[in-house]
């Protein structure tokens, strides 16, 4: 599957770019008095600056390895965080409700209950009740 990208987003995309490099290499000078490090990324950010407002096509495979970059990243960020949740927070809530026999979600069975049905109010229903749910 190919995808075609527009050159508005080549541009867009070249200017975010010049943009951080030039903050970083303002930071790198200032801040840490790195200037051969500076020059390098005042450099890069304007040659990513002139190539996207000039020629963007130029830009379109390094375009594409940024995004094949950052989709791979989304994958391993995702599945890195969502396991890090579940096994910090879920696991040992979990584990914590088992050890403190508390069943939250009225699963258990329980043989002498002639019905499971939870009675709610025993008024009728306003039809006002359904207008504004929330």
């Amino acid at each position: 599957m190919s995808i075609q990208y527009t050159k508005k987003e080549i541009r867009t995309w070249a200017l975010v770019m010049a943009a951080i490099l030039a903050a970083v290499g303002t930071i790198q000078f200032f801040v840490w008095s790195h200037i051969q490090t500076a020059s390098v990324l005042w450099i890069i950010s304007a040659a990513f600056l002139l190539t996207g407002l000039l020629i963007p096509k130029l830009l379109k495979p390094i375009f594409w390895l940024w995004l094949k970059l950052a989709t791979a990243l989304a994958w391993l960020n995702t599945r890195l965080i969502l396991g890090i949740v579940f096994f910090l927070v879920f696991t040992p809530v979990g584990l914590l409700l088992r050890l403190l026999r508390k069943d939250l979600l009225k699963e258990r069975w329980d043989s002498d209950a002639s019905s499971y049905w939870i009675r709610r109010s025993d008024k009728p229903m306003d039809p006002q009740s359904y207008e504004k749910q929330y």
